[in-house]
């Protein structure tokens, strides 16, 4: 059963497949989503733009560019 469950896990996130599906990005994009958004909270109710620097702004990006090459299987979820 467990090695059931983790065949369907793989298959569903596209864990082996060489190409993916759209249904397989979009369950990626919602868990990335996810998580960013959890990481994004325990750092505070900081506003992104408005009152930090240059850095903060290049680190946001940064961190988009990550989080997007494991939605489209550029790199292991």
């Amino acid at each position: 059963m467990i090695q059931t469950v983790g065949d369907t896990i793989s298959w569903a996130f596209g864990l082996e497949a060489q190409t993916l599906n759209v249904w397989q990005m979009g369950l990626r994009a919602a868990v990335i989503y996810g998580t960013a958004l959890i990481m994004v909270r325990v750092i505070g109710d900081r506003r992104f733009i408005g009152k930090y620097a240059a850095m903060d702004l290049l680190l946001g990006v940064v961190l988009g560019s990550t989080l997007s090459r494991a939605i489209n299987g550029a790199a292991k979820l």
